[in-house]
């Protein structure tokens, strides 16, 4: 009877195939590997716009639209002859702009200083676009909400009265918008922060679905200069946004809480 060779242990088995693995190339592994995550992003379809500048651009805020596509807020210096403009950029997913358009509005960036700014875009129920940021007046930064339709045109427009104190005797010298979220009944919650109380102080603006201020409240804070960074969430209960903001000078105190719309 012919004997059979015995089994070789598991342990020389795992020896052998680690030997095996080793004679394989690294650099041929590392190209294996290259290769397989160039693919993989050619897959995800990952792509670079890079526009022409005209001076000095900054792409500032960017969403994503229910048609697929994404919507990119740009600030652009020296445009036309104008220190800076607010632009808005539609690309396809394979970023092909579809279009690029100057953002309408009651003033624009005449001014010496580059407060032109689309710092916060989202897109609405009904899908306009709803664009928080900053617009000059004499040069002067101020806080700019807007509904756009699909398209970037200018639907309503809202801004702080500016003529409204703050404390008695003091008014804002400059505001700015951070974020806007959009409330169950299509209106709208404008967050920013204004400078008139000795730092920088909260803007709440209510804001009816036809662009009419319902209601604005500037919160100040002598101690601590307090900024609305941005909502977390959309608005909840009907009458509640989840909002998550920054204060503190040197500080750096991060809070999230809720709003209730009764400003």
């Amino acid at each position: 009877m012919r004997h059979l060779p015995p089994a070789l242990p598991c342990s020389l088995v795992a020896a052998l195939c680690a030997v095996m693995l080793l004679a394989v190339p690294i650099d041929v592994i590392a190209a294996s590997a290259g290769k397989k995550k160039a693919q993989a992003a050619r897959d995800a379809g990952s792509w670079v716009k890079r526009f022409k500048p005209v001076y000095l651009d900054t792409a500032w805020s960017a969403v994503n639209t229910r048609d697929g596509n994404v919507v990119v807020g740009i600030q652009t210096l020296g445009a036309k002859g104008s220190p800076n403009e607010m632009l808005l950029a539609k690309l396809d997913l394979r970023g092909k702009q579809l279009w690029r358009t100057r953002v309408a509005g009651s003033d624009d960036g005449t001014g010496s200083q580059p407060c032109e700014i689309p710092m916060a875009l989202r897109e609405a129920t009904d899908g306009s676009l709803l664009l928080a940021g900053n617009r000059c007046r004499q040069s002067w930064p101020y806080a700019w909400f807007a509904r756009l339709s699909p398209e970037a045109k200018l639907l309503w427009e809202a801004a702080p009265d500016k003529d409204v104190a703050i404390v008695p005797g003091k008014l804002p010298a400059q505001s700015y918008g951070w974020d806007v979220v959009e409330w169950p009944d299509g209106g709208v919650l404008g967050l920013g922060l204004h400078t008139g109380s000795g730092g920088f102080s909260l803007w709440l603006l209510d804001i009816a679905a036809d662009g009419r201020v319902n209601k604005q409240r500037a919160d100040y804070n002598t101690l601590f200069d307090e900024y609305w960074w941005g909502v977390s969430g959309g608005a909840a209960d009907g009458g509640r946004a989840r909002v998550a903001f920054t204060v503190g000078e040197n500080r750096g105190d991060t809070r999230i809480g809720w709003l209730d719309r009764d400003l």
